[in-house]
């Protein structure tokens, strides 16, 4: 009786813990005015200048499997640190490569499929 009761204490005492830890998830939009610049080959340095604007979600045009950057800005709250830090993609073009403050974060090799990608490490916080 009594390896059931320590049991079943502990088991609870951890419920307890973890929500006090746990944090609420926090969703912020980066839908908005991002830029673009096509490129030849995505090997090439990234170009300084032929940025555009462009609204997203949406699209550009192209044909024969035109390459192109895209970038945007955005801050992360200081408040936010420790916390895991997500990029959702409702769907990017063929062998995605997502880069935070200049640090290839990953990608998706399958294209226009949704993807989550992990970006706590590369994150400054504020």
């Amino acid at each position: 009786m009594r390896k059931r009761l320590f049991l079943l204490v502990l088991f609870f005492s951890a419920l307890c813990s973890h929500r006090v830890l746990a944090m609420p998830r926090v969703s912020t939009s980066l839908s908005g005015t991002w830029q673009y610049v096509k490129v030849k080959s995505l090997e090439e340095n990234l170009p300084q200048e032929g940025w555009q604007n462009l609204e997203v979600p949406g699209q550009i045009g192209g044909f024969r499997y035109e390459r192109a950057w895209f970038r945007r800005n955005f801050d992360v709250p200081a408040n936010w640190q420790g916390r895991k830090i997500w990029l959702r993609f409702g769907g990017l073009k063929w062998d995605s490569r997502v880069f935070v403050n200049g640090q290839n974060a990953g990608g998706e090799l399958n294209g226009y499929n949704a993807f989550d990608l992990d970006i706590s490490k590369f994150v400054k916080f504020g």
